[in-house]
């Protein structure tokens, strides 16, 4: 028996023939067979970019564009994640391409990736354009419009640059600049020495650079680069919602400062503060403590330790080996499909109380949960699905019910 065509499980996953045996004299019979067809992994496919330009004024935050990309397999959805990032200045959260650094070229080339639930890859290359974007010379005068500037003073000594009403782009240079952007959303870099950013109204973007640094926000939703022990961030009550994106390996978010993203690679140590904080380690060990407040804390790659503190928490490990602890506060736990095997250790939940949200690992009710859930040497309950195993500490298998999960 030979196949003429094509056979592909996801259209169609039997198909029903019938044979007949014929003899000399003409008479015949025939059988009914049933054909299965054995399902095989296929790789993604299709990985696509809605839009690849951004203007140069762009904070990090701003979003470029959509990625997706298809996959024939029912029911596999591609994660999507960035093979070369240009220097850590584009991330994916949620499948958008997301602006995590400085514009400081007119264009940049990334390396998109989509990975299936069986490690298939597929990459595909794009390049970013910077619209707007100008660096002047040795000499140059340039005054800033209405519009969106990008002005780059070459400057040696201390100095200062005054703002437009528009969205502008000031660098310092050397020295210890002054820069004040005004009015708009501004990128304000003080690059070289101990600067004073001051960023005034507007969505801004204050990088103080090497040295040690005074950056004051202002009112509107700012984002500040913190790359030095001494900089120091003066943020007002009520005035937006403000993150630090930081490279240092240890940082405690000041007053009146809501999101904190390490964009390191190495062990990081970060502390929230009495508000409802987002934050956001990195590809290392981390130790992240929300403090106070309703946080949102999500470990990423690596072996991390994540604390809730008091309030009503969400806590997300990602992949490697984490430990969660909500402490206090009716907090939830949520787990993501990994790609490589990931562990997570739930040390404190409290049935009643606490949350399971196994949405992201194609979970979908508590009967389903059951067929993927053991009891571990020590008598606790585990659930292994989707590349991450977690383990309940001091939570019998008995005690769950479908209350205790969010699907």
């Amino acid at each position: 028996m030979t196949v003429s065509g094509s056979l592909d499980y996801e259209t169609a996953r039997q198909h029903q023939i019938t044979v007949r045996a014929t003899n000399q004299a003409g008479l015949y019979t025939d059988q009914v067979l049933t054909l299965a067809v054995n399902d095989v992994n296929e790789a993604p496919y299709n990985l696509a970019l809605s839009n690849a330009a951004l203007p140069a004024a762009s904070s990090p935050g701003a979003v470029i564009g959509i990625l997706t990309a298809q996959d024939l397999d029912l029911g596999d959805v591609p994660f999507l994640s960035l093979a070369d990032n240009a220097g850590g200045r584009f991330g994916v959260q949620a499948g958008k391409l997301t602006l995590l650094g400085a514009l400081d070229a007119p264009s940049f080339d990334i390396t998109a990736r989509a990975t299936d639930r069986g490690g298939l890859v597929v990459d595909q290359h794009f390049t970013i354009q910077v619209d707007g974007y100008w660096a002047g010379g040795p000499g140059n005068v340039v005054t800033g419009t209405d519009g969106d500037d990008l002005i780059t003073p070459l400057r040696t000594l201390p100095g200062q640059l005054y703002p437009t009403a528009g969205p502008d782009t000031l660098s310092g240079g050397l020295g210890n600049d002054t820069l004040d952007g005004g009015k708009g959303d501004d990128l304000l870099k003080g690059e070289g020495g101990a600067d004073s950013v001051i960023g005034g109204a507007g969505n801004d973007t204050l990088d103080g650079g090497s040295g040690a640094d005074t950056m004051v926000g202002g009112a509107g939703d700012d984002t500040y680069l913190v790359d030095d022990a001494g900089d120091a961030i003066s943020e007002a009550s009520s005035a937006g919602f403000d993150t630090v994106l930081t490279s240092l390996s240890s940082y405690t978010l000041g007053g009146n400062l809501e999101a904190l993203t390490y964009t390191g690679s190495i062990a990081f140590r970060g502390v929230g503060n009495g508000l409802a904080n987002v934050i956001t380690g990195g590809a290392g060990s981390d130790t992240i403590l929300g403090g106070a407040g309703n946080d949102t804390i999500l470990g990423g790659a690596g072996n991390d330790s994540l604390n809730g503190g008091t309030g009503d928490d969400v806590l997300m490990g990602g992949s490697g080996a984490d430990r969660l602890t909500g402490d206090v506060g009716r907090d939830e736990f949520r787990f993501f499909a990994q790609t490589t095997p990931s562990t997570a250790l739930v040390s404190d939940f409290t049935i009643g109380e606490d949350k399971l949200n196994v949405h992201g690992l194609g979970l979908v009710d508590f009967s389903d949960v059951m067929a993927h859930a053991f009891s571990n040497a020590q008598g606790f309950a585990v659930i292994d699905y989707a590349g991450e195993a977690i383990t309940l500490s001091n939570v019998k298998l008995a005690q769950l019910s479908s209350g205790d999960f969010l699907f």
